[in-house]
């Protein structure tokens, strides 16, 4: 709500600082994501989880708080592959529905 005043008030001058933490591949140099981080750069403290698999932040200015993020694969998530897969059938499955229909109109569906 503060937020919304102040931009009533000030309007689109007041910019808020966004930092991100880039994440590289070391074996080709390619870069493999970007994790946006708010608040101030010199407020945060970046380690990597025991298991490669992801980074910590953690924002030491005005309330404390620590995250987990994944580190990019570079690939969509596995969930996002199998809901289009079953979008696509969804679809298929109507079309042909819909092209039995036409071809015998006297039939209820």
């Amino acid at each position: 709500m503060d937020e919304l005043i102040h931009f009533l008030r000030h309007g689109v001058t007041h910019t808020r600082e966004q930092f991100v933490v880039c994440v590289f591949d070391t074996a080709t140099g390619r870069p493999r994501g970007v994790i946006p981080i708010d608040g101030s750069g010199d407020s945060l403290v970046v380690a990597f989880d025991p298991d490669g698999q992801s980074i910590w932040t953690v924002e030491l200015v005005g309330p404390v708080r620590a995250r987990k993020w994944a580190i990019p694969t570079g690939r969509p998530p596995v969930w996002l592959i199998v809901a289009t897969a079953a979008a696509l059938l969804f679809v298929v499955a109507d079309w042909q529905r819909g092209r039995r229909r036409l071809a015998n109109p006297t039939q209820s569906v």
